[in-house]
């Protein structure tokens, strides 16, 4: 039975200097585990990469941003493993799982997930937490398997009409924007499969700096 939705959260803190290194180095080491595949379940031809440490009656799972793997969660899911049982998944056709031939709707990505913990044995309850598009997917999963759900955390979700109402508010600024990031991604699509060349401005404009998300960024280079 759903029992709490809790909203946005902000966490205020102050680093001392001498500090820096070792969170740095604590920040290198949890990242290095996002950088490769761990339980890749076949759901039926297709397989869900999942990731899960720590133990607890509760598994916490984490979803992210649209576009991004569950290595969005690096610095956050350790911290949580350290307390509960602690998941991250990758949507399809994103980090180390297998893409599939229909579109990432929430309603498609909730399907998988749901199967993919079923197929691995993590059974509920869960506690679910979703950032942007994330925070769609769960708030759908929580709505299909209530009995399922223990609690949300909700972090700057995404909701079903945000692109609606930004649209009406921007005076159809945001409907041009997606136009436009549709026919980059389309260019990107006729560069890639024609292969990228290193140093190209097609290769920095679609596939761009592995470093700029510096710590993981390192941790992929290194593996």
């Amino acid at each position: 039975m759903l029992k709490t939705k809790i909203g946005k959260t902000l966490l205020g803190f102050a680093v001392c200097t001498p500090l820096l290194a070792d969170a740095a180095g604590a920040g290198l080491s949890s990242a290095v585990a996002f950088a490769k595949p761990h339980q890749r379940v076949d759901i039926g031809g297709r397989k869900i990469n999942l990731y899960c440490s720590g133990a607890g009656a509760t598994t916490v799972i984490f979803d992210g941003p649209s576009g991004d793997g569950g290595w969005a969660w690096f610095k956050v899911q350790p911290e949580v493993a350290k307390h509960a049982r602690s998941c991250i998944y990758d949507r399809a056709g994103f980090g180390f799982s297998d893409p599939a031939p229909r579109p990432n709707t929430s309603g498609n990505a909730v399907e998988d997930l749901h199967k993919a913990l079923s197929v691995a044995g993590i059974k509920p309850p869960y506690l679910l937490v979703g950032n942007s598009l994330g925070g769609s997917n769960v708030q759908v999963f929580a709505y299909r398997y209530p009995e399922e759900v223990k609690g949300l955390v909700l972090v700057e979700p995404q909701s079903e009409d945000e692109t609606m109402r930004t649209n009406k508010a921007s005076g159809g600024q945001i409907e041009k924007i997606y136009a436009m990031i549709k026919d980059h991604d389309q260019q990107c699509l006729d560069a890639a499969s024609k292969c990228f060349k290193a140093g190209s401005e097609a290769a920095a404009s679609c596939v761009g700096d592995p470093t700029v998300r510096s710590q993981l960024g390192v941790s992929i280079a290194i593996n």
